[in-house]
């Protein structure tokens, strides 16, 4: 039996952070929409995409740090780490100290690896 994580994943955030989330995504990662259709964004990765659903009844930052947390592989996780704090996204302190960690506005966290 084989057990793989699929190419979709969906993060659901509080409305007021739209913009910033945007911002993460196109400065940040140099991504663009795939497709806007609120309430929801689209954003492609690889073979993957990302769905945000903006909602009043979203965890706070706070709680969706406790939830599960993503990795994302990037050709160059400096860089981009770079460009993720440049666009304002939230660095978080980790014990593993090999990978950059960030936090999505109001979601959840996740790694940068090569």
């Amino acid at each position: 039996m084989t057990i793989a994580l699929g190419r979709n994943s969906k993060w659901t955030v509080r409305p007021e952070h739209r913009d910033k989330i945007r911002r993460m995504f196109g400065e940040g990662l140099g991504l663009q929409w795939a497709s806007p259709a609120p309430p929801v964004d689209q954003y492609n990765l690889g073979s993957g995409t990302i769905g945000v659903i903006y909602e009043d009844g979203a965890l706070s930052e706070q709680e969706a740090q406790k939830g599960a947390w993503l990795e994302l592989l990037v050709d160059d996780p400096e860089r981009v780490g770079a460009a993720l704090e440049a666009a304002g996204v939230k660095r978080i302190e980790y014990q593993d100290k090999t990978h950059p960690y960030f936090q999505v506005p109001g979601g959840p966290v996740f790694r940068l690896a090569k």
